[in-house]
């Protein structure tokens, strides 16, 4: 049973596969804004973590789809005028 706009239904499960699917969609569409935002910047964004492990045996592998990694890169220390 899953709650549809608020109110609990038994009979409409299409229902709650479109509430599923609405709430991938925006977690996509968040992930692809901040993915091109980060082309911009000193930083790289990943879908999983860049950290070789055994994936079937880490605890790392119970964390949700919806997750993104941002790695932060250090800004160079220039001069601009001497």
């Amino acid at each position: 049973m899953c709650s549809v706009f608020g109110v609990k239904s038994k009979g409409y499960p299409f229902f709650c596969r479109l509430e599923n699917l609405v709430s991938q969609l925006r977690h996509w569409i968040t992930k692809q804004r901040v993915h091109k935002t980060l082309q911009q910047l000193p930083a790289t964004s990943y879908e999983m973590l860049p950290v070789l492990f055994d994936l079937a045996k880490h605890p790392l592998k119970d964390l949700s789809q919806n997750r993104m990694y941002i790695r932060l890169h250090r800004w160079e220390r220039r001069k601009l005028a001497k």
